[in-house]
């Protein structure tokens, strides 16, 4: 392996890194807005207010999710607004995920101490 390749080699880990952090920072800031309210999944709601995600919202957690019902319309929603989900729909880590949004909020706290 030449110095060539090494400085390629970490040039590419170096943009990867970056791309996954921001995808981490994307995926932090949307569970905070959907816990705080502030967004909502995209998604739309029938006659029987029965909600279903957007297309680009669905992922594979969401099958093991029980199908909006009369009885259960927002099964879906909230799924969507957890951090298991928004793990996948960002493609990070959900232990990671979950370890940035405590020290985000662990931040606040100190801000406004």
């Amino acid at each position: 392996m030449n110095a060539i390749s090494i400085v390629e080699n970490s040039a590419v880990k170096a943009i990867i890194s970056a791309n996954q952090d921001s995808q981490l920072n994307k995926a932090v800031r949307c569970f905070i807005s959907r816990q705080n309210r502030d967004a909502h999944p995209d998604g739309s709601s029938d006659r029987a207010k029965r909600w279903v995600p957007a297309a680009h919202e669905k992922c594979e957690c969401c099958t093991r999710i029980r199908t909006p019902s009369r009885s259960f319309p927002l099964s879906l929603l909230t799924h969507c607004c957890t951090i298991i989900h928004i793990a996948n729909l960002f493609d990070v880590d959900k232990s990671t995920l979950r370890q940035a949004v405590n020290n985000y909020k662990k931040s606040l706290k100190v801000n406004q101490d």
